[in-house]
């Protein structure tokens, strides 16, 4: 005979079957409040008061529901009070659903949740046509860059036309500013700056050699201003001055390192393909920046530009002066920068 703490259940199926539920009033009340708890949040995010009416209550605990209905299910008339506050808790959510459904705190934030998701789907849909508009806006800018390119090739043509008829009766030229060859420009990803990044590094030397072929394509007089030095050692700061630049020529300024016969003999490859058939001086720019500067300049740059001091030096130690023999410079000058 079951004792006290034992009722039978009664198993759903064709045919009835009896177990033991081993469970105390204590736990079997428990299981009631747990399950109440649960099926109200679930009732209340889907809006629908059945999810956790009594009958579903009592089938999540696994409790019969004699206890609910029946005065004479138990003698000790406590516990059984205590059954039937579950079931009249479950009544009063029933009544008062839509009550609590509108002012429930779980409401509130499920609509501003609904709301910040609606939003973030907004902000996607505008970053996507951001996307779309920016590609537009990128493919405008290079049509815009080769008509403004193609009237530069006009300009500069016609000044060397001029330039032919002046003879030595012209003493000054004004050309158009000079033209800026830098891989540097395309190392920076994600506002930072990338020096030593192997695959950068080749698509930038392989966009700037591109843009000199460009510049050289140009039937005027042309001068080739190749800078080298360690980096800091004040080059793109020199390039962007106009009162270094002589005023016989188009400037095309190579600022890069270059700090090896290897390095520059990538740039006279691409120059002796033009220089035939143009007129076309090349000017080495050496910068005799010393150690100290060099690691001051380095200090100084922003953040996401500065280097290793140790690589610094290297590219320093590294450096191999013109050979004027074997290279094809015309021209020399030297930029010192002393402590």
């Amino acid at each position: 005979m079951p004792n006290k703490n034992e009722e039978i259940l009664t198993a759903k199926g064709s045919e009835a079957q009896k177990k033991y539920d081993k469970r105390s009033h204590e736990e079997r009340i428990l299981a009631l409040r747990d399950a109440l708890s649960d099926l109200k949040y679930e009732a209340l995010i889907q809006n629908k008061k059945t999810i956790a009416s009594a009958a579903q209550v009592l089938d999540r605990a696994r409790v019969p529901k004699t206890y609910f209905y029946s005065r004479t299910a138990l003698k000790d008339k406590d516990i059984l009070k205590r059954y039937t506050d579950v079931r009249d808790e479950i009544n009063h959510f029933q009544e008062n659903f839509d009550e609590l459904s509108e002012d429930s705190p779980l409401i509130k934030l499920q609509k501003k949740l609904n709301i910040f998701e609606e939003r973030l789907a907004n902000i996607s849909a505008q970053l996507q046509q951001s996307r779309v508009d920016n590609i537009s806006l990128q493919n405008r800018l290079e049509h815009n860059k080769s008509k403004l390119q193609e009237q530069e090739d006009v300009h500069l043509e016609k000044i060397a036309i001029d330039v032919a008829h002046a003879g030595k009766t012209s003493n000054i030229i004004h050309f158009s500013a000079p033209i800026i060859i830098s891989p540097d420009q395309y190392l920076i990803k994600n506002n930072r700056y990338y020096f030593d990044d192997v695959n950068l590094r080749n698509k930038a030397w392989k966009k700037t050699k591109n843009e000199l072929k460009q510049a050289l394509n140009r039937k005027v007089p042309t001068r080739v201003y190749m800078l080298m030095g360690s980096p800091c050692a004040g080059k793109t700061e020199w390039s962007k001055r106009s009162d270094v630049y002589s005023q016989d020529r188009h400037a095309v300024v190579i600022d890069a390192t270059n700090l090896t016969r290897y390095d520059r003999l990538e740039w006279f490859e691409i120059i002796n393909l033009y220089v035939q058939n143009s007129d076309i001086r090349i000017c080495a720019v050496i910068f005799d920046t010393d150690e100290y500067q060099l690691l001051y300049r380095n200090e100084s740059r922003e953040s996401d530009k500065k280097m290793d001091d140790k690589l610094i030096i290297e590219k320093l130690e590294k450096f191999e002066w013109p050979d004027l023999q074997t290279e094809m410079f015309d021209e020399v000058e030297m930029v010192r920068y002393e402590q």
